[in-house]
């Protein structure tokens, strides 16, 4: 989901691709080349305006900015539209049913038709259950359970992901240098969300070592998620590699797709690939930047938009009016939004693809 840490990396070394995957390699299964037959255009934004919200981590539902603060409360709800402040919920503390942090929101969905988000304080390992519709209609936090994570490393968590009223699918960053078991490296964790109990763990990566990278390891295999509305796939797409991976949660297979463009997986090169993606039941839509990290032009920050299907086929590259780091989907609407405040619209029919 969206924690971005943009560090500068250091690894030297080169996966073919399409080739078999040994224990040398990162991924856990063949990287495949994706094919270059799809649509490249420029699009323009059906509307642009700009917001007085913090955008560097935000969530878009129901016309609202859900943004992080760092003050009293862990969040302020503003109109997308409006630009008005509407309410300031989740009150900071270390009372029994506060939280003193809390990662960035996944996703807002729903339960019998009220808007709820599932928020984790890895401090305090608590996972609470927010009814979002509630808090704002009585404005007071409201929060219908609250648990403890089993596992060991809750402070590794970095998003989370709703199954089904019992089951939360969360991506454990963690990553031991020594390398000794599978469970050293990033993987997904399937948790019981009424007791905490882990259920299964889908180990996605090889425990490959870096002893060339003069930064921390685990730079190397940050990405975004996100989750298909039917809650049968997860794609993830890396931060620092143009690839691409879609695993299905039933049988905890993964694909993993290659850029065509790219041909060899270049880890010498510091770049910034993927920076955000979102889903529909038919598409995945990515931001995508491709160039050095940290330039002082600004010219790192994402200004193409990728659209996948879930096989990993490119339906489209997009070149953008403006650079944005984040994604938001609702009502066939995307929202692109950027932390200097900007915020574009581009309604999907407006997407072109080769075969429509």
């Amino acid at each position: 989901m969206r924690v971005n840490l943009l560090i500068i990396l250091f690894v030297f070394a080169f996966v073919s691709c399409a080739t078999k995957v040994d224990e040398q390699t990162i991924f856990k299964n063949e990287l495949i080349c994706m094919s270059d037959d799809y649509t490249r255009t420029a699009i323009s934004f059906d509307n642009t305006f700009t917001s007085s919200s913090d955008l560097g981590e935000c969530i878009i539902k129901d016309s609202l900015i859900f943004s992080i603060s760092r003050g009293e409360f862990l969040y302020h709800i503003s109109g997308l539209y409006s630009d008005e402040l509407v309410c300031s919920l989740c009150k900071r503390g270390r009372a029994d049913n506060e939280l003193i942090t809390t990662l960035p929101i996944s996703e807002l969905f729903e339960i019998n038709g009220k808007c709820y988000a599932n928020l984790f304080s890895s401090v305090e390992n608590k996972l609470v259950l927010w009814n979002v519709d509630a808090s704002i209609s009585q404005n007071k936090d409201i929060y219908e359970s609250i648990i403890n994570l089993e596992n060991g490393h809750q402070n590794s968590l970095m998003s989370l992901w709703r199954l089904d009223d019992s089951h939360l699918l969360a991506y454990n960053s963690y990553q031991d240098p020594n390398r000794m078991t599978n469970n050293d490296t990033p993987q997904y964790v399937e948790y019981n969300i009424e007791t905490g109990q882990v259920i299964r763990e889908f180990d996605i990566f090889n425990n490959v070592r870096f002893p060339e990278s003069s930064i921390p390891e685990m730079s190397l295999l940050s990405n975004v998620d996100c989750i298909k509305p039917d809650r049968k796939q997860i794609a993830f797409a890396m931060s620092y590699m143009p690839v691409l991976n879609i695993m299905d949660i039933d049988s905890g297979k993964v694909h993993s797709y290659i850029l065509p463009d790219e041909k060899r997986l270049n880890l010498a090169i510091q770049r910034w690939c993927f920076a955000d993606i979102v889903a529909d039941d038919e598409f995945i839509y990515a931001l995508y930047s491709g160039e050095e990290l940290y330039k002082g032009d600004g010219t790192d920050i994402p200004k193409v938009l990728y659209v996948f299907d879930w096989n990993g086929n490119i339906k489209t590259h997009a070149t953008l009016d403006d650079r944005f780091t984040l994604l938001h989907l609702e009502n066939d609407v995307l929202f692109l939004t950027n932390p200097n405040g900007k915020i574009a619209e581009i309604k999907l029919s407006n997407l072109k693809f080769n075969d429509r």
